[in-house]
């Protein structure tokens, strides 16, 4: 009898440790169920067990995972000791996703999560009395490249408890932005403060472009009683606000055209001659109201010159809330004969007129002074010649011989002559290096009066010397505030040191 009731207690045991097991191994997947453009979804999987395995996530839906954090726990319940595990994970997905079902090795065993669908909401603008987010536009009818100025507006109640407003600056898909600060302000209306932002907006292609709402989050006071009757304070909650969306249709430019609006272009020379290797400095401008930005760097193929540029210098602004500002662009060019700086063509779209616009600048002829000219020469062929000769009168040829004295005195005599010369070049070098002289190079850099007359002198010599090289780099730089008695010492002295003298 008492065998008996063992075995019936015996039974019980297994059952109560199998089922303490079975509660140590469970798997949890808890993730949420929808979610919006732009939003974080974070999901955990918890696990307990005494030895547990968690696979590598990596990515769902070639969408990239981030481990957000582990929690661990530990508890013995009667005598059996178990862990918990918690991970949490953390991906923005832009479409509906599954997270598929994970294999969780415990104590030995795989069990698996089940998989869970999560859907894509579409966003709807907050409707509330206490806060409201607005966003406008300046302009519906819009070509590709055109400037539209994005105004956001955000109100909510003065007596709200707003411990902090969580925005995170947007990001436009398909547009190129600009802040505009100077644009962005604070006020009052009534019961409400206000807070606008300015954005600057260049869609960058054509079709339909939708400008998805953007989000806010307001953090106020939680205060609210515990369950045993407390007050606590310091807690916050965030509620998340969120705008209206608009709906663009961006129209195409015409072909072979990438600016829209009005522009002006204009150039300059500082001189139509100029003595050769000496530089002409060339400008251009070009100002007005639309998409400045997209002007290309303006290139010169001038043949039989050497043209140096360096960036174009842009300059932005807003009048009367359209967007446009200054283009400028420098070059010196070198010429080794007489050139022709061509004319610029600038093409843009008038939206106005709905036209294509061309606008061009000047075109200069250039003179080079001081090319020496050849000669005409005529020519006599060899026939010609001989012919001649034997028309004219006879030559006399006199034929003097030398004694063999007189070739050992001319031998002797060439040896002096040879000794003499050597001597004379050995004593010219020396006196060379004793006494320094003025290079040709020198003189033109100690007669010039400016930093522009400078460079036109050093530009030719270029890619001779290094340390010239960045004098001449520096000279060219028009933000830098360059001591014109200071860098010209430096010049003597490189010319000097390397002895720089050349010829061009």
């Amino acid at each position: 009898m008492i065998f008996n009731h063992g075995k019936y207690i015996f039974k019980i045991f297994l059952i109560i440790f199998f089922i303490q097991i079975n509660l140590n191994a469970n798997v949890k997947l808890t993730a949420p169920n929808d979610f919006y453009t732009g939003e974080q979804v974070v999901f955990s999987i918890s696990a307990s067990g005494a030895n547990i395995e968690f696979p590598n996530i990596d990515e769902i839906d070639d969408f990239i995972v981030q481990n957000a954090g582990t929690s661990s726990s530990t508890s013995i319940i009667n005598g059996v000791r178990s862990q918990k595990l918690k991970r949490t994970y953390a991906f923005i997905p832009t479409k509906n996703v599954t997270i598929p079902s994970y294999s969780i090795k415990i104590d030995g065993k795989i069990i698996k999560t089940n998989p869970k669908n999560i859907y894509l909401k579409e966003i709807k603008k907050t409707t509330s009395d206490k806060y409201d987010l607005t966003l406008e536009i300046n302009k519906k009818d819009i070509y590709v490249g055109e400037d539209i100025v994005l105004k956001l507006t955000f109100k909510y109640k003065k007596d709200l408890p707003i411990v902090d407003l969580q925005f995170t600056k947007p990001s436009f898909e398909d547009f190129w932005v600009k802040e505009l600060k100077t644009k962005n302000k604070q006020y009052n209306d009534g019961k409400y403060a206000v807070q606008e932002l300015n954005y600057l907006l260049f869609p960058q292609k054509s079709g339909n472009l939708t400008i998805n709402p953007l989000k806010i989050g307001i953090v106020t006071m939680d205060n609210r009683y515990s369950n045993y009757g407390f007050f606590t304070q310091n807690n916050t909650k965030i509620t998340p606000v969120y705008s209206n969306k608009i709906d663009l249709s961006i129209k195409k430019l015409p072909e072979n055209t990438k600016l829209i609006g009005d522009f002006e272009i204009k150039s300059s020379i500082d001189k139509t001659s100029v003595s050769q290797g000496d530089a002409v400095s060339y400008n251009i401008t070009i100002q007005g109201r639309g998409n400045l930005d997209d002007i290309d760097e303006i290139k010169l193929n001038i043949p039989n010159t050497t043209v140096y540029d360096n960036p174009a210098t842009k300059q932005y602004n807003l009048k009367n809330s359209i967007y446009g500002g200054t283009y400028k662009k420098t070059y010196s060019i070198v010429g080794s004969s007489d050139f022709k700086i061509p004319v610029v063509e600038l093409k843009y779209f008038d939206k106005n007129t709905k036209t294509i616009k061309t606008k061009y600048t000047k075109e200069y002829n250039i003179k080079i002074k001081g090319i020496k000219k050849q000669k005409p020469t005529l020519e006599v062929s060899n026939k010609n010649y001989q012919e001649i000769n034997q028309s004219s009168e006879k030559s006399i040829i006199k034929v003097i011989k030398t004694t063999d004295n007189q070739k050992i005195i001319y031998f002797l005599s060439g040896i002096l002559v040879g000794l003499f010369i050597f001597l004379l070049y050995t004593y010219i070098s020396r006196t060379k290096k004793e006494k320094h002289i003025d290079t040709s190079l020198e003189k033109k850099v100690k007669s010039s009066k400016t930093i522009d007359e400078l460079l036109n002198i050093l530009v030719v010599y270029i890619n001779i010397d290094n340390e010239l090289d960045k004098i001449i780099y520096t000279l060219e730089d028009k933000n830098k505030d360059i001591k014109f008695k200071q860098i010209k010492k430096e010049i003597l002295k490189t010319i000097k040191d390397k002895k720089l003298d050349i010829q061009l």
